[in-house]
């Protein structure tokens, strides 16, 4: 059996991204989404910890295959499904008034992917949509 490998489609050299802070417990961080030529969310940088540390180091590996999976041509939807609800410290409030509460580093990064790269229906299916206010006469 075969297997079918993707083309790399890595960023152009001006990308466009966006940049969050958060504060992930007591842990300060930047998220750094940078995207491809076609809108798609193209390679992340995860900053959160002290250059050296051992949580440095993970930051900088889950950066990195998340952002190969992404210009591997992996969808969007699927990454935040692989990562979202992943339980670990540090977890709690964020900060970030889009995505309020993570339940870790890996939960921060699908549901601020989630929030901006997917469709209504698909954040539904996550289960990501706020609840519909109704007010009753």
């Amino acid at each position: 059996m075969t297997a079918v490998v993707n083309a790399r489609l890595k960023p152009s050299r001006t990308r466009r991204g966006r940049t969050y802070d958060f504060q992930l417990d007591a842990l300060p961080g930047t998220l750094t989404v940078n995207e491809l030529p076609d809108g798609r969310p193209g390679e992340i940088f995860l900053k959160a910890a002290k250059q050296g540390s051992t949580l440095a180091g993970l930051c900088e590996s889950l950066s990195i295959t998340t952002s190969l999976a992404l210009q591997y041509g992996t969808p969007v939807f699927d990454v935040v499904c692989r990562m979202i609800n992943v339980c670990f410290e540090p977890s709690g409030l964020t900060g970030d008034p889009e995505v309020p509460v993570a339940s870790s580093l890996s939960d921060y990064i699908a549901r601020r992917l989630a929030v901006d790269y997917l469709s209504p229906g698909q954040l539904a299916q996550l289960g990501l949509l706020p609840p519909i206010e109704t007010t009753v006469r």
